[in-house]
């Protein structure tokens, strides 16, 4: 199992967002520094390798009550 904390990378990748030629990704980028934190496993299955993944973010387009 591993644990990531997304935040320092998406820091290292803010400066290419300045760039004219990153302006078009704004929005992935955008989407991305609301990822909270990234989990994976890794398993073995009767001879198969299983793996799952999860991301940690708000929902999109929730309405605040």
């Amino acid at each position: 199992m591993i644990f990531l904390d997304p935040r320092p990378f998406v820091e290292k990748l803010m400066p290419l967002v300045a760039h004219d030629w990153a302006v078009a990704a704004h929005g992935p980028v955008e989407r991305l520094k609301q990822v909270r934190s990234v989990a994976a496993v890794v398993g073995f299955d009767h001879g198969k390798m299983r793996e799952t993944d999860f991301v940690a973010m708000p929902q999109m387009g929730a309405e605040k009550s």
